[in-house]
């Protein structure tokens, strides 16, 4: 089962583009960490998620209650892996679009 199914979600704030068509599939039982670029959507992505931010169109299926199942959000990762993580984005990122990445651990 599936914890979260996005399809199309689309986001503007006047004329940028946020989300464009953005699609997405999480596992439950699996721990996933969103990154990308200054502007590349990953806070407003979290925030429709978390029903705390309407989208402009596409679908968001939530297999859990935002209310009572979400504890608490980070907002930093502090760890060797994130270090190492880091350094491989740094590369990766020059040569991707402005668009999140989404890693499975």
């Amino acid at each position: 089962m599936n914890l979260v199914e996005v399809e199309g979600l689309r986001k503007s704030f006047g004329d940028k583009r946020v989300l464009r068509g953005f699609d997405l599939s999480l596992a439950a039982g699996s721990v996933y960490v969103l990154l990308g670029r200054n502007g590349a959507g990953k806070s407003t992505f979290v925030n429709i998620l978390l029903d705390a931010l309407e989208a402009d169109s596409g679908t968001v299926k939530r297999n859990f209650d935002v209310k009572h199942d979400v504890g608490a959000v980070f907002r930093r990762i502090v760890s060797r892996a994130a270090c190492a993580l880091r350094i491989w984005l740094r590369f990766r990122l020059i040569f991707s679009p402005r668009s999140p990445i989404l890693i499975r651990f």
